[in-house]
């Protein structure tokens, strides 16, 4: 099977790629609002943003009609990263909650339509007779 055995067909890290209409805008957005730093820019099509602390970076690509994406992002403690960016005036579009398969978290719309769900395991599912491994 592709992808099993081969050092040199392993994955070793992905970069979600969200299309924006202005990456100058989204990299300030996504500096002001989330806190990540942005890394690079190519001629005002394509940027990157990343955090201080992990591996973790987004590409911000210059799309003529965006096509939104979802992005999900897992976080140490929801309730306060919820509490942070709505005193930033981020646009939540879904709600603090804890969900029945263990997450806690909400949904952050950016100014392009993407959606930034954020969490943290607040419990495990396995109990639940709905989850299958």
């Amino acid at each position: 099977m592709l992808g099993e055995g081969s050092e040199s067909t392993r994955w070793n890290h992905a970069n979600p790629v969200l299309e924006v209409s202005d990456v100058q805008r989204a990299l300030a957005y996504y500096r002001d609002v989330f806190g990540l730093t942005p890394s690079w820019i190519w001629e005002d099509r394509i940027g990157g943003v990343h955090t201080d602390h992990s591996s973790i970076e987004i590409y911000l690509s210059r799309a003529e009609r965006p096509s939104p994406s979802r992005l999900a992002v897992f976080v140490g403690d929801a309730d306060a990263a919820d509490h942070k960016y709505q005193t930033v005036g981020a646009e939540i579009v879904n709600g603090l909650k804890t969900q029945p398969w263990g997450l806690r978290g909400f949904t952050v719309r950016d100014p392009d339509g993407n959606l930034i769900d954020i969490a943290h395991e607040d419990h495990s599912p396995t109990e639940r007779t709905e989850y299958r491994t």
